[in-house]
């Protein structure tokens, strides 16, 4: 393999998630050669990499790699699958040894200071995206949630591990949903009060354990259902099925909010990921209600703007944004 820059050179970002790993290059601020693979495929991440730079001429400058971990002194042990590696093992696979580090949905609210109007659908607000604060939930494998704040340097991404804030119930009925997931997925709790990680519940690994409870709760023997089991048909009338899905909308539309009020995200709020961007029919009333209830606040609530993503492509986009913030 040459290493020299006579030929044209190029840097490598990733979007790292618990089901699949994309890989792409960037030319001169485009991104191209997208590849994607299985995240729980039997090869390492460094070995994914190593093989996809070995195809081209010329190593990578640089690389941005985003990721669905916590990020630990340039160590990522995987949340939602089974792999850890560190930033020393991509960083000889780059011409300037240089490797980054991104958590996925940081990555993800980089993606917001490029947003335009026709990379969303419109929920509720306004329908132009203003500026302003932003924030990006993401119910896929996970919950991922990123923001972007202004400032007066230009925009900057915030990372954290918002997926996993506490959620409790809102109705009697769910009292005793929350008491059933306790006998189905403990260790999420918080201690010995009805307060969960909201990722349990509003995620493609949570949904099956929360029907699951919610199955209990109505006295019901139901099979084992795949989140695609669960969201396949969207006039499913299985009451288990109808409830799980009720819970699931009344919950993220209200964190959605919740968060909105946090960081006074009057540039909007964005929802994306695989659940969301394949299953748009979940975001009805009963979500945009629960998004704009809010007692005293609720008209605050109700005036930012909601959109849906409509591409899943947001963490390499965010991937390539964080790449070019850094000159």
């Amino acid at each position: 393999m040459l290493h020299s820059r006579a030929v044209q050179s190029w840097s490598l970002i990733s979007d790292i998630g618990g089901s699949s790993t994309r890989l792409a290059r960037v030319l001169d601020g485009e991104i191209g050669d997208v590849e994607t693979f299985s995240t729980q495929n039997a090869r390492s991440i460094p070995e994914l990499v190593s093989d996809y730079v070995s195809r081209f001429p010329v190593l990578p400058n640089r690389a941005v790699i985003a990721v669905a971990a916590p990020i630990s002194k340039g160590a990522v042990q995987m949340t939602n699958a089974q792999s850890n590696f560190d930033v020393a093992d991509i960083e000889p696979l780059t011409c300037d040894q240089s490797a980054r580090f991104i958590n996925d949905f940081e990555a993800a609210a980089w993606a917001l200071s490029t947003v335009e109007s026709d990379d969303v659908d419109h929920l509720s607000g306004p329908t132009r995206i203003p500026y302003g604060n932003r924030v990006i939930l993401g119910p896929g494998t996970g919950l991922g949630v990123g923001i972007l704040v202004q400032t007066p340097y230009g925009p900057m991404a915030v990372p954290g591990e918002g997926g996993h804030i506490g959620i409790s119930p809102q109705t009697d009925f769910e009292v005793e949903v929350f008491k059933a997931f306790r006998t189905v997925w403990p260790d999420v709790f918080f201690g010995q009060r009805l307060c969960v990680e909201a990722e349990a519940f509003l995620s493609g690994r949570g949904l099956p354990h929360l029907h699951q409870a919610v199955s209990q709760t109505l006295g019901m023997t139901t099979p084992d259902l795949t989140p695609q089991d669960l969201l396949a048909n969207p006039k499913v009338t299985c009451p288990a099925i109808v409830k799980t899905r009720e819970i699931f909308r009344t919950h993220l539309g209200q964190i959605c909010a919740d968060l909105a009020l946090t960081t006074m995200s009057r540039g909007g709020v964005f929802i994306a990921g695989g659940v969301a961007v394949k299953n748009p029919w979940l975001f009805d009333e009963t979500f945009i209600g629960a998004f704009r209830d809010g007692g005293r606040f609720s008209a605050l609530r109700s005036g930012f703007p909601l959109y849906l993503m409509k591409s899943t492509d947001f963490g390499l986009v965010g991937a390539r944004n964080a790449l070019m913030s850094a000159g």
